[in-house]
C-alpha cells in the first residue's frame, strides 16, 4: 500500500511540475504510518519539502497537492494537517 501511494504521490507531483507549478521532485518523498489513527494511515511532509524548495506557504501546498491527487480508489480521504502535513486515509 505504502509503495503505490508514493507512486500516487509522484505521480500528481510529476502533474504539477507540467503544469510549471513546481519546478522538480524531491530526492526522497517521506511516507510513514501516522502514529494515531486518528490521523490517518499515512502521513507525509511532502509539502514541507518542495514549499522550501519553492519558497511558498506549505500549507497552500499542500493543498495544491492534494487537489492534483484527485480521486483514488486507493485513498477514502486526504486530510491537511498543521501547517502543512497530507494525512490519508486508506
Amino acid at each position: 500500500m505504502k509503495e503505490q501511494l508514493q507512486d500516487l504521490l509522484i505521480k500528481s507531483l510529476g502533474d504539477l511540475i507540467e503544469k510549471g507549478l513546481l519546478t522538480e521532485l524531491p530526492s526522497k518523498i517521506r511516507l510513514d504510518h501516522t502514529k494515531d489513527k486518528t490521523h490517518g494511515d499515512y502521513a507525509t511532509n511532502v509539502a514541507f519539502v518542495l514549499a522550501k524548495q519553492t519558497k511558498s506557504d506549505p500549507k497552500k501546498l499542500a493543498q495544491t497537492i492534494v487537489d492534483q491527487l484527485g480521486e483514488s480508489e486507493l485513498v477514502k480521504k486526504t486530510e491537511i494537517a498543521g501547517p502543512g502535513f497530507i494525512n490519508f486515509f486508506v
